[in-house]
């Protein structure tokens, strides 16, 4: 009967130590999966997996800034902006560019496809992205002048005076 006793106790300690691994495989992949959310971006995810792989060897160093990539071709990509190389040349009108996609945003200007034009002071963009910020400043630019007006001003007069000046810039603008 004893030695039923000790083989259950035997059962028992493996089990208890079979749980309690399980239990700190879970906690460490928790950690893990914690400390990858915190990572800032995409390309620190993939060069922070890499190193779980064991392909370290793959990660790709910038000599000058000391920024990593996971792929060679993003290396050669982002060493454009130390060396200032621009070897996108339009057909077209000859300028140049770093990025290929930049050279293909500026291609648009010379056909007549899908082009974004500020309804207030004509500027054309290309990508719509682009109209929207440049339109940001516009807003900017008047916020700031009612600001300006609205310090100097009685505040009793203040809403016709916007109402005034809002009219002024958009006509101006346009």
């Amino acid at each position: 009967m004893m030695r039923k006793r000790s083989i259950n106790s035997d059962r028992n300690n493996q089990s208890f130590e079979a749980k309690e691994k399980k239990n700190a495989t879970k906690q460490l992949n928790l950690e893990r999966t914690i400390q990858h959310q915190k990572l800032p971006n995409k390309m620190e995810k993939k060069i922070h997996m890499k190193k779980h792989t064991n392909e370290i060897s793959d990660i790709f160093k910038c000599d000058v800034c000391g920024k990593q990539f996971p792929y060679q071709c993003r290396l050669r990509i982002h060493m454009h902006r130390h060396t200032g190389e621009r070897s996108f040349k339009c057909n077209q009108c000859g300028k140049e560019f770093k990025y290929a996609s930049n050279l293909k945003g500026h291609e648009q200007t010379h056909t007549n496809v899908d082009l974004f034009k500020c309804d207030k002071c004509g500027k054309i963009f290309t990508r719509n992205y682009n109209l929207k910020r440049h339109q940001k400043r516009h807003k900017c630019s008047a916020e700031m002048l009612l600001s300006i007006v609205n310090s100097l001003m009685p505040t009793s007069n203040f809403s016709a005076i916007a109402i005034l000046i809002n009219k002024i810039i958009s006509t101006t603008k346009s």
